[in-house]
């Protein structure tokens, strides 16, 4: 027996429940003005839970799809990690393979991160009008060619530009994926599974501090570090293509903007279970986007939306449909910088790019592209051991990325963030007074204290809060505007680094941090 609920909109002041099982129709009359209906949630639950549509929990189940699109489009989170952290091996060997001055190594560093400002200014435009989907995907062929260039570069030049194409996936990995991620994940778990794209990151630093272990002693072993990382680029390219299907908010942005927009109907659903059900089981994503409905960007996102919700979720898909049309009514359909610049947008864009500035002035990329530099100073000689010790920084990145991941939807954002900043400042007072006192093993431990507090907050918080804040129209635009932000104060701590420390002392630069 198949029962299905349909709550359908006779006016904004009133809405009705429809409950239909077998063939005898069921009419709830909702609160009247726009009242805060809280029984409404509850009776659906419990009405679904009875028909065997929901399990228990309050949660409805999440398709494997949904898991699956994040996994290939956080490949891109891991290269981000991957390519930032695995300078900081590299560097020791090319500081003795080039004979590199102080300044050419913080150059080397930080070309990467000129490239991401403009990857991340670039990518906005771009997923806004071409979708978010080509957009990770054009990021995939720049860490593949960046990662080539590298691996084979015969003299300084050659790895400048390999490290700057990097840098270019690099920025728009960061603006877009997690735009992507929300875009696509249900609100229940947006905030978890958007933070998994910062645990990629971790872990991508993590396995390059691994790689940079694995081949410290090689002969030219900055080759290997360096190149390993267009093998994920590939896959992530392979996986865009042939599995993952573009953002359903993208797509009915895009109605509205192509005059293809019309009011959401209960129907439209069953309608597009008889039309395209079948397409969805036997076809790929590539029919999904270029299939008889090519021109119709609404009957796409519903056929996505339908995979990626389950196909008895027809109440929740009608439900999110027409908060992102009512959404896109409210805020605007026309994205761009006047979009971005509106007196409602501009506190979004205010505080976007405050927990971006301050992210970075905490000057965690010290502690990620230095740290074998920074052990060194502080006593640990050999690059070998200096590489070692700094595993155990990667790792501590990675693990506590995993409390944040497990804690973002129960703790709140705030909260979090608050005391991940405590932290982070015990941390770096720390740091400096173990320079100060010429304490190795005591910078090795405040180090690691740092990058906890900095991974359960201050490190996922501000790319997920930025992933919520804006509008659909101006989402892409707003997260590249603040990527850039954050690159760009990132280039400035990294290129800075080494010449800061030497003027003001190491203590006194960490000091200065926090």
């Amino acid at each position: 027996m198949v029962c299905t609920w349909e709550v359908s909109g006779v006016q904004k002041q009133k809405h009705l429940l429809v409950a239909k099982h077998s063939s005898t129709p069921v009419t709830i009359p909702q609160t009247e003005e726009g009242g805060s209906d809280t029984a409404l949630p509850e009776l659906v639950s419990r009405r679904r839970r009875c028909c065997g549509l929901l399990p228990a929990a309050d949660k409805p189940p999440t398709p494997k799809y949904v898991y699956v699109v994040t996994a290939f489009a956080a490949v891109g989170g891991f290269l981000f990690g991957y390519d930032t952290g695995v300078i900081s091996g590299a560097i020791l060997l090319l500081e003795d393979d080039f004979s590199l001055s102080d300044w050419q190594i913080e150059l080397v560093i930080s070309i990467a991160l000129a490239g991401a400002v403009i990857g991340s200014l670039g990518a906005g435009p771009m997923a806004d009008r071409w979708g978010r989907r080509i957009t990770i995907s054009v990021g995939s062929v720049f860490f593949i060619i960046g990662s080539v260039l590298m691996a084979v570069a015969p003299e300084l030049y050659t790895l400048l530009a390999g490290r700057f194409i990097v840098g270019l996936g690099i920025g728009m990995a960061a603006n877009i994926i997690p735009v992507f991620i929300a875009e696509v994940a249900p609100k229940e778990y947006r905030g978890a599974l958007v933070t998994v794209d910062n645990l990629c990151i971790t872990t991508g630093q993590l396995i390059s501090y691994l790689v940079n272990s694995a081949f410290v002693d090689v002969p030219e072993g900055w080759r290997y570090m360096l190149g390993i990382a267009a093998i994920p680029g590939i896959l992530q390219l392979i996986g865009m293509i042939l599995f993952v299907s573009e953002s359903p908010r993208w797509l009915l942005v895009k109605a509205m903007t192509q005059n293809e927009y019309h009011h959401p109907r209960n129907n439209d659903l069953h309608e597009n279970n008889q039309d395209n059900g079948n397409t969805n089981n036997n076809t790929n994503n590539n029919n999904e986007t270029n299939g008889n409905t090519s021109n119709n960007y609404r009957s796409k996102a519903l056929a996505i939306l339908q995979r990626m919700r389950g196909p008895h979720n027809e109440e929740q898909i009608a439900a999110e449909v027409r908060e992102i049309e009512d959404t896109i009514r409210e805020e605007g359909a026309g994205g761009g910088w006047r979009g971005l610049l509106k007196a409602d947008v501009r506190p979004a864009l205010i505080l976007g790019i405050a927990l971006q500035a301050f992210q970075q002035f905490t000057g965690i990329n010290t502690a990620m592209y230095y740290s074998p530099t920074i052990l060194k100073m502080a006593g640990f000689k050999d690059d070998a051991q200096a590489i070692w010790f700094a595993n155990l920084v990667a790792g501590t990145n990675a693990l506590f990325t995993i409390v944040a991941v497990l804690l973002i939807d129960r703790a709140g954002r705030r909260i979090m963030l608050l005391s991940s900043l405590s932290g982070v400042i015990l941390g770096l007072v720390l740091l400096g007074l173990s320079f100060y006192l010429d304490i190795g093993y005591l910078a090795l431990c405040s180090l690691v204290v740092y990058v906890a507090f900095f991974a359960t907050g201050m490190g996922p918080i501000p790319w997920t809060v930025n992933a919520e804040i804006f509008p659909p129209a101006s989402r892409a635009l707003g997260n590249g505007v603040t990527a850039c932000v954050n690159w760009s104060t990132n280039l400035v701590i990294s290129m800075t680094f080494l010449s800061y420390a030497h003027v003001v002392t190491t203590a006194g630069a960490f000091w200065s941090y926090a």
